[in-house]
């Protein structure tokens, strides 16, 4: 198991959740995530519980978050592998380039930047 070394891990918050529950259930000896690294989380926000379990358990030090849609290419939003986890955990990222975007308010008035 774990022969092919892969380094990043792409989901959603429950297929990271079924992965650890997946790995308390296997001996530690037969588990070799060394070589993980990367990835990125989609879908939803993941709470913060979880995704220091992803980070710690999993070994995805450089995990990012995204929000996208598959008519925008897919992703359009997207966390940086060393945005604070506060922020993983809240926000989706900054915006790619070259895609425009807008926050409307609860009025339906467009917001300023920074709001």
């Amino acid at each position: 198991m774990f022969e092919e070394k892969c380094t990043a891990l792409y989901g959603v918050p429950t297929m990271f959740i079924a992965m650890l529950e997946a790995l308390k259930k296997m001996d530690p000896k037969d588990i070799d995530i060394t070589n993980l690294r990367t990835g990125i989380i989609a879908g939803s926000l993941c709470p913060r519980p979880i995704m220091e379990r992803i980070i710690d358990e999993l070994n995805l030090k450089g995990i990012t978050n995204c929000y996208g849609q598959t008519e925008t290419g897919p992703v359009s939003v997207q966390s940086d592998p060393d945005t604070p986890l506060d922020m993983k955990v809240s926000s989706t990222g900054k915006i790619h380039p070259n895609v425009e975007a807008k926050i409307i308010g609860p009025d339906g008035s467009i917001l300023p930047r920074g709001e």
